[in-house]
């Protein structure tokens, strides 16, 4: 069996010959492609191109900050949308760590970033020279510290060299974005579609959908385990400087942002395949995951050390893992897969 090699997660078939046979997995792989897959990637090319846009008004003078700040916000959150979506194109040339190096649990990124400013290397200028600069000061954990802790840079005036910096990350970002949505819609989606014996990368229907069902176990546990239970750490110590991009606030909306997007792709590309009773269950578990993540006193930095509000961040987290148990069983047993090894473990 030859699978996409996602970067996220790999998938591996039980031997359920019989369970995937019974499923159209080439319907399935079809509505996920169409209902999730490109537009959310549409979504993210235009929101960076947006990003890139107003990073360069606000450096040349011709915006406020305000505006940059929206447009970082929105571009991550379009991020949210497909960030559990590595394989194909967004792993083509580390395309997903160029727009998101997270995490970086040794802090390269603020020191990358303050050795490029201290120095005023003129890489910054050369948009090809810019793509080759270290992945930790690129992208938008770049952002959230240049934009946003103002010992990487801040809220930089214009026409200085970390408003020219803000330019090139800003701009590297939307080229990112638009190569990943550029090969998905020219060819990659056609892969999927189109498997057999001489697909290079999927020899039937069911391992299409099985990269797919890994993309959402994956992004199920690295919710979980990275944006919720990372900053968690342990009664005792806490480790809030842990949570995803902390600087801009968004530790909980990121984790909510992500549940949804996986609520979508398992609510347009997977439920279809289920019993009445088994998608209802799924749906249940995710709905209330949403209820849940939704509902702790932000921020999520002061949450995990205050022992009366952490209690929040765990609940939302026990509500992640009974998605991740229902889609195991629902989902993994109708199609006769199981979730394999996370790339991402361990960090």
């Amino acid at each position: 069996m030859r699978l996409g090699a996602g970067l996220f997660g790999a998938v591996f078939a039980l031997g359920f010959a019989e369970i995937a046979a019974a499923q159209d997995h080439g319907a399935l792989v079809d509505r996920a492609i169409e209902g999730h897959v490109l537009p959310g990637y549409a979504r993210l090319s235009a929101e960076t191109a947006a990003l890139s846009a107003s990073a360069e008004a606000y450096c040349g003078g011709e915006a406020a900050f305000e505006a940059v700040e929206t447009a970082y916000h929105a571009a991550f959150d379009a991020w949210m949308g497909v960030s559990h979506l590595r394989f194909g194109p967004s792993e083509a040339d580390d395309r997903a760590f160029a727009i998101a190096f997270w995490p970086d649990s040794r802090g390269t990124t603020p020191r990358t970033l303050a050795a490029l400013i201290a120095s005023e290397d003129p890489v910054v200028d050369d948009p090809a020279g810019f793509s080759e600069v270290s992945i930790a000061a690129r992208g938008l954990f770049a952002l959230d510290a240049l934009l946003f802790d103002p010992v990487s840079g801040g809220a930089s005036a214009p026409g200085s060299y970390p408003c020219r910096l803000l330019t090139a990350i800003a701009g590297d970002v939307a080229f990112g974005a638009a190569a990943i949505e550029r090969d998905w819609a020219a060819g990659y989606a056609d892969l999927m579609r189109a498997p057999g014996p001489r697909n290079p990368v999927y020899a039937s229907a069911a391992e299409a959908s099985a990269e797919l069902f890994g993309a959402l176990s994956a992004g199920l546990e690295a919710t979980a385990d990275l944006r919720l239970g990372r900053p968690l750490g342990s009664f005792d110590r806490p480790r809030p400087r842990r949570a995803e991009a902390w600087r801009s606030g968004r530790p909980q909306r990121n984790a909510v942002l992500s549940l949804a997007a996986l609520a979508q792709l398992a609510e347009r590309a997977f439920l279809p395949e289920l019993s009445p009773e088994d998608a209802q269950d799924v749906r249940d578990a995710f709905d209330r995951a949403l209820e849940v993540a939704a509902r702790f006193e932000p921020p999520m930095t002061e949450a995990v050390a205050d022992p009366a509000r952490r209690i929040g961040v765990e609940a939302a987290r026990a509500a992640v893992r009974s998605v991740q148990a229902a889609a195991a069983e629902k989902i993994g047993g109708a199609l006769g897969l199981s979730a394999g090894f996370n790339a991402l473990d361990g960090d």
